[in-house]
């Protein structure tokens, strides 16, 4: 998904057809679900996240603070890197997490197409990122309009509203990472596994889309 393998052309991302199922609307919820952040982030490592720009994809411009960034005009010549992602145009953030609860939040503003979410260090710099969960990313997206969890089959939900800043709080002990409207507080989708290496907030940003932390 957002393939960068040919540099300088317009790409199209084909839109899978939907299979919808029903939200996680249980205890997995918890904490946020039930208190307003003010009270929650008391309790919680919140996160000031900053992009790892040797992971950054050669078609991402990072601002210079490391706390934005979208896709350019040209593709970069950069340094080749084990880390960096070779053809998504994707990035991780320098915090990596191995145990605790931690919530961070995400700008995505107005842009149609973005993949966010949490991955393992050891996943993939290599290929598109459609069923994420099978190489070790748990995210949401939006694309072509339509929300879905990355899972298999994707999972379909509705917002009540678009939303401008995204929530993703994790209880890496618990194995869970939930995602939510930041200015809400609604609910859109938790997931469950068991996490055995170190996570890195994950971003993969489509044309004309900017994230902000």
């Amino acid at each position: 998904m957002y393939s960068t393998n040919y540099r300088g052309e317009n790409l199209e991302y084909p839109i899978p057809a939907p299979v919808y199922t029903a939200l996680r609307n249980n205890v997995f919820n918890y904490p946020l679900q039930y208190f307003a952040l003010q009270k929650v982030a008391k309790k919680l490592n919140v996160l000031s996240v900053t992009l790892d720009p040797e992971t950054a994809n050669p078609s991402l411009l990072l601002a210079e603070d490391l706390k934005s960034a979208r896709v350019g005009e040209v593709w970069q010549e950069l340094p080749e890197n084990p880390k960096r992602f070779k053809d998504s145009s994707s990035v991780l953030a320098c915090e990596g997490l191995a145990a605790g609860r931690h919530y961070w939040e995400v700008g995505v503003g107005d842009g149609k197409t973005w993949i966010v979410g949490a991955a393992e260090e050891s996943t993939g710099r290599t290929g598109g990122i459609i069923s994420s969960t099978e190489r070790g990313i748990w995210a949401l997206n939006l694309i072509g309009g339509h929300y879905r969890a990355l899972t298999s089959p994707a999972a379909y939900f509705h917002p009540k509203k678009k939303p401008n800043k995204l929530g993703v709080y994790l209880d890496y002990d618990r194995g869970w990472l939930s995602f939510y409207d930041a200015d809400t507080m609604d609910h859109f989708y938790t997931f469950t596994a068991s996490f055995t290496q170190k996570m890195f907030p994950f971003f993969c940003i489509g044309p004309g889309t900017e994230i902000r932390l």
